[in-house]
């Protein structure tokens, strides 16, 4: 997998569709001058042309982009398995990538149709490319956030990339006496649109038809988040309790609370506040002045398409100059990872400190010389209270001649159950587990209904599978003490006892072979509500550590394991083959080169690697008393090298040789035991240079894991190699092994440990907010002038070249500056991310259709009789203002109009999304554009 953020096809993917994404609403405003013409409009309608074209595209995102929205927040909720939110954004933005592309196809067969096209549908299908718009861009914005500088890239360099295209377009065929220049220079246009969608497209689709979630790089040296589990199981008869240390959260989970949530720090809100101003003010006000009024109503028409090639190449400027710095060192990354221009989550690094050493400048972890150990002490004292009561299992008739015991079960749900046991609301009432199928077994192996006599000193090992109440699928595993003197098991046994009165009843019946007892289906475990909550809240604590650290506490219900009836494990007596197992993670990163640098292979451990550790512990007393220690220092393991297959499993099937060359790339798996059977190693490795494994070289081990391999020799069977191990030394961080972070600010996330806190280091990033109020300026001053004519300001503007083209320019810039730094600052919280978006393109929208209705009351009066005139300068503004809400409202219902409906323009506002939604699919709108057109002026 690619670093994270930097997989090249990714990168290639949100590029084309931040290209593609802007290719309608480009067309419209870069080919206007031209496509004016190619329809027979007059060029005093030019500004117009744009409004509704533009206006219709943009108006028709609006739904899409809040279905887009509603789908995304139903997919942010977790209540949905992982296919159903492939569905609902993944599988649709293909979709939706596609959708677009088509609508070229559409679009050019609309533009060179007929004499001068077809200006009805051009019309409509730039608006339904509106709805594929913004339903795909709300999609592209919720999935990988690290990769929309990419996609602002994208967006804003296909006018660099086009720009040169057109230019030279205008240049061979600009003559309109010789060539049909209208018609050409956006047929060229459309063609490159529709190769760049199709791209696009393309690319999304390889994508994310099989995507699988990325995650920020794992440093081998920053401290991990490690959960502690406890499993007590049966090994035979004989009892083991085994603790499984693992990564304490998945892979995707989010941040835990409390201070570690950074989504409820006031102060983190705080820094949203001006990238968000940013993107509200950039998206609200642009479409309102550019290119209506600034440049089409103060340059000179001859400049505009100028200003449009100067813009072309000048918008991608910012967003390159994001992704440049985003790249170069993640100090200037504006792009913070869960987190903002004000905090952010820093590296906690192996230390033997609590908190964690500092990562460098570069924000690496380095060694950790002091995090070193050669065994581990485990003591757990299994003081569970009432929790931990014990189960029992009693058949007979009773009194002196039941047969008696007491008993632990673990109930483990099965791989197809995605039922979060942690998780079950039973809602007042029972949680029932029907038992399908089943065993109990003695160690000797002749268990009958009738036979043997057992005792008190006789352990028995159960083993069934069951359903939950829901339906899901568990296993159960149980270790049975007896308490009774010389009686038979029976064919029943009742269940009762546990916290909070858990009941059952199991039928028996003799196996064939006389070997064990059957579990009859039918049998039933019943763990009512209110135990299955004192379950939930008990915890055991286990002391960990070279020298017996802080206690560590366990859960006696996980997502995906109930422990009933611990105590019983505290009363084992004479049961001297009890064990106690240690599963270790991966630790760090281990590199394997040939000693004295041979010229064999050198790889390096990539996942996977696990370490097994056990003691026999008696019945215990070990483990309770001074504690149970685990020497991981192993002379020797006996290990197989393997090829494995694409998904990492070991490939049996495939032959190694130690005379095989093998090539960078290439994943070996290595496994083996040693140490009298008490650890095992099991990981994958990744040859890093070519070479062999040289059976004369010896092999050092370094990081995680020190120690040699040596004596590589085929096997007999001549599939693998076989090897010798030895271990001289494991590292390890204790304060990695938690249950909960004691310090403040610590928390995990993607596994690891990470330290909430305020940063001063991306404050630069808020001072582009400085722009937000010269852009609102430049609009005030573009509209001042055109309405004092007389005045200083309007006579250095209003169609001076050089002042109105570069203002224009200007402003633009500002809009481009605004959203290129703003996203930046809001995109990695999904929460506010795309609800800002969406309010921003409401803003867009409806002020440039009110920009619409200025203008066309505006053209609707000559400045020698101006309608203000004499009014004060309050009253203008309101005349103003209510004059182009008219005309606003009058544009935006002429679809009613042409259904034949009448509404009142007050209840209008309210209908917005039913009008568009509605013309979707039951408006002709035959000659709308030219009557619009020729009606407002």
């Amino acid at each position: 997998m690619a670093d994270f953020g930097k997989d090249p096809i990714k990168v290639a993917a949100y590029m084309f569709a931040g290209l593609s994404m802007m290719l309608n609403i480009r067309l419209v405003y870069s080919a206007a001058p031209y496509a004016l013409l190619r329809f027979k409009l007059p060029e005093n309608l030019f500004s117009v042309f744009v409004r509704i074209m533009a206006g219709s595209l943009e108006l028709w995102c609006l739904p899409s982009m809040t279905l887009g929205n509603i789908l995304d927040f139903i997919r942010k909720q977790g209540k949905l398995g992982d296919d159903t939110k492939k569905w609902l954004i993944d599988y649709q933005s293909i979709f939706w990538s596609w959708a677009n592309f088509v609508t070229f196809v559409i679009l050019l067969f609309v533009y060179i149709g007929g004499d001068q096209g077809h200006l009805t549908a051009f019309y409509w299908v730039i608006a339904a490319s509106g709805f594929v718009f913004g339903i795909y861009m709300v999609m592209v914005y919720a999935l990988d956030f690290q990769y929309l500088a990419w996609y602002m890239v994208g967006e804003n360099s296909f006018p660099m990339v086009t720009s040169l295209m057109h230019y030279v377009g205008t240049l061979i065929f600009g003559n309109r006496r010789k060539y049909n220049s209208d018609y050409i220079i956006v047929y060229i246009d459309i063609i490159i649109s529709l190769a760049i969608s199709f791209v696009a497209a393309a690319l999304w689709t390889i994508v994310y038809k099989s995507a699988q979630p990325e995650y920020p790089p794992k440093d081998p040296k920053q401290r991990s988040c490690i959960r502690l589990s406890m499993q007590p199981g049966i090994n035979g008869t004989n009892p083991e309790i085994a603790y499984t240390l693992s990564q304490e959260f998945p892979p995707h989970s989010p941040a835990t609370n409390g201070k570690c949530g950074f989504q409820t720090d006031a102060g983190y809100y705080g820094h949203l506040l001006s990238p968000s101003l940013m993107v509200l003010v950039g998206m609200g006000l642009v479409y309102s002045i550019y290119p209506g009024i600034a440049p089409g109503m103060i340059v000179p028409f001859y400049l505009i398409d100028k200003i449009e090639m100067v813009l072309l190449i000048a918008t991608a400027v910012p967003p390159v100059l994001i992704a440049i710095l985003k790249q170069s060192n993640p100090d200037y990354n504006p792009y913070v990872l869960y987190g903002n221009w004000g905090y952010e989550h820093r590296k906690s690094c192996k230390s033997n400190n609590p908190d964690g050493d500092d990562p460098n400048e570069k924000g690496e972890c380095t060694d950790c010389s002091g995090c070193t150990a050669v065994s581990l002490k485990l003591k757990d004292d299994l003081t569970l209270g009432a929790a931990g009561n014990s189960v029992t299992l009693t058949g007979g008739t009773g009194g002196s001649s039941q047969f008696a015991s007491s008993a632990t079960i673990t109930v483990t749900r099965g791989e197809d159950n995605k039922t979060d046991l942690s998780d079950i609301k039973l809602n007042g009432q029972d949680l029932t587990i029907t038992i399908t199928s089943g065993t109990i077994k003695n160690a000797a192996g002749n268990l009958q209904i009738a036979s043997p006599q057992l005792s008190t000193n006789d352990v028995l090992a159960l083993e069934a599978n069951g359903t939950l109440s829901d339906g899901g699928k568990v296993t159960l595993k149980g270790t049975i003490k007896v308490t009774s003197i010389n009686k038979q098991i029976g064919a029943a046994l009742t269940i009762a006892g546990g916290p909070g009165g858990v009941t059952g009843s199991l039928t028996l019946t003799d196996a064939t072979g006389g070997k064990h007892v059957n579990i009859q289906p039918g049998g039933t475990l019943t763990i009512p509500g209110a135990a299955l909550e004192t379950l939930k809240n008990a915890t055991g604590t286990l002391n960990i550590g070279k020298d017996t650290t802080d206690g560590v506490a366990y859960k006696l219900v996980t997502s995906d394991t109930i422990i009933l009836g611990l105590n019983t494990l505290n009363n084992l007596n004479g049961v001297t083959t009890a064990k106690v197992i240690l599963k270790l993670p991966s630790l760090q990163q281990i590199t394997i080169a040939p000693q004295g640098g041979g010229t064999g292979i050198n790889a390096i451990s990539i996942f996977g690697t696990e370490v097994t550790f056990s003691t026999n512990d008696g019945n215990f007393n070990g483990l309770k008393g001074s504690g149970a220690t685990l020497t991981l220092n192993q002379s020797s393991f006996s290990v197989t090298i393997k090829h494995t297959k694409k998904d990492g499993s070991v490939d049996d099937s495939k032959t190694l040789t130690v005379s095989e060359t093998l090539t960078p790339g290439t994943v070996l798996n290595i496994s083996g035991t040693g140490g009298g059977g008490t650890a095992q190693i099991n990981a994958n490795i990744l040859i890093i240079s070519p070479g062999q494994l040289n059976s004369a070289n010896t092999y050092d081990l370094s990081g995680g894991i020190t120690g040699t391999l040596k004596d590589l020799t085929p096997a007999a069977a001549g599939k693998h190699v076989n090897a010798q191990l030895t271990i001289s030394n494991i590292s390890y961080d204790p304060y990695e092994i938690h249950d909960k972070h004691n310090s403040n600010g610590l928390c995990c996330y993607y596994g690891k440990v990470y330290k909430w806190e305020s940063t001063s280091k991306y404050y630069g990033w808020h001072s582009p907010l400085i722009l937000a109020p010269l852009q609102i300026c430049l609009a005030a001053i573009f509209i001042y002038s055109l309405h004092y004519r007389e005045s200083n300001i309007s006579r250095s503007i209003v169609n001076q070249p050089k002042m109105s083209t570069a203002l224009s320019i200007i402003f633009y810039m500002c809009h481009e500056i605004l959203l290129a730094m703003g996203f930046p600052g809001i995109s990695s919280d999904d929460w506010v991310l795309l609800p800002i978006q969406l309010v921003g393109a409401f803003l867009m929208v409806l002020l440039a259709y009110y920009s619409v209705g200025y203008i066309t009351e505006y053209k609707r009066h000559d400045p020698s009789e101006w309608p203000t005139e004499g009014m004060t300068w309050w009253n203008s503004v309101c005349y103003w203002l209510k004059m182009a809400s008219k005309i606003t409202i009058k544009n935006l219902t002429w679809n009613f109009h042409l259904l034949g409906c009448d509404l009142h323009p007050l209840v209008f506002e309210g209908l917005l999304f039913y009008n568009v939604l509605y013309t979707i699919y039951h408006i002709n709108i035959k000659h709308i554009i030219p009557h619009v057109i020729y009606n407002s002026i």
